[in-house]
């Protein structure tokens, strides 16, 4: 779902803001500690590469 992004003001400048989210699961993704957020990661690019302001899963 994409909603409008609406800008605010901060010191005079317009911002808007966008997230891109990586999600991976324990233990599914990773079982390390290390393993797991570096899933997320991959997914997040991923996110970033196919268009932004969404996410996607490691899988």
């Amino acid at each position: 779902m994409n909603r409008p992004r609406r800008p605010f003001l901060i010191g005079g400048r317009e911002i808007v803001i966008t997230v891109s989210l990586g999600i991976a699961f324990y233990p599914d993704d990773g079982e390390e500690q290390e393993t797991l957020p570096r899933n997320a990661e991959k997914a997040m690019y991923r996110a970033k590469q196919e268009g932004k302001s969404t996410f996607r899963y490691y899988r």
